[in-house]
């Protein structure tokens, strides 16, 4: 009897093994034709196999007869085996993270932007989409989707931070601020938490009160 994996046309001997991306699990195949195809989410890569392999995690294919999978691409991962195409396999990383290699199968693989740095997109790929922080805001941790603006009181006059510092006496630091606003003249102000001009108290009589007193 013709072994498994193979088919054995009139006459042979030992027969011939089902090309690679085909099987056949039983015995008596006579020609080529009754090998079968391996099916979309399987490959078989070898020759006179009796059965195909489903594509492990990381990887995919949506062919019938694959001899090898599709390695899932960068910008996220593939968790599940056996997948049958890219769209039902593949997670984007999330936003503030991105995974620059092929064939990831755990979120892990979505490396976290920098502190000081965000990136609002998901699915990205490399370590460009981390965008700095403009001045007046932070990142104060590892994977930010979005920067945070500086609270009313404080400023940031850097980019690429991850934490506001406190406004200074003389002026005062609206929502945002990534410079001190001097309190203008006739006013003034000791305080380091002021948020708009109409904090900075009047100069008293008999005192001048200078831009940013």
């Amino acid at each position: 009897e013709c072994p498994r994996g193979r088919y054995c046309p009139e006459g042979s001997v030992y027969g011939e093994g089902c090309p690679a991306g085909l099987y056949w699990a039983y015995e008596m195949a006579r020609r080529a034709s009754d090998c079968i195809s391996c099916i979309p989410g399987t490959f078989q890569s070898g020759e006179g196999a009796t059965a195909c392999e489903a594509c492990p995690a990381g990887a995919y294919t949506a062919i019938n007869g694959a001899t090898a999978c599709e390695l899932c691409p960068a910008g996220g991962f593939c968790a599940a085996a056996g997948a049958t195409s890219e769209a039902l396999a593949f997670t984007p990383c999330p936003a503030g993270r991105y995974n620059p290699d092929l064939g990831a199968n755990t979120s892990e693989a979505c490396r976290a932007c920098p502190a000081g740095a965000y990136n609002p997109l998901t699915g990205q790929a490399n370590a460009s989409a981390c965008r700095s922080c403009r001045p007046g805001s932070v990142a104060p941790s590892d994977g930010t989707a979005e920067c945070a603006e500086c609270a009313g009181g404080t400023f940031q006059p850097l980019p690429n931070q991850t934490d506001c510092v406190a406004c200074q006496g003389g002026g005062f630091c609206p929502a945002g601020a990534s410079a001190v606003l001097p309190c203008a003249a006739g006013s003034y102000s000791s305080a380091t938490n002021l948020t708009a001009a109409s904090e900075c108290a009047v100069c008293p009589a008999g005192s001048s009160c200078a831009t940013g007193s």
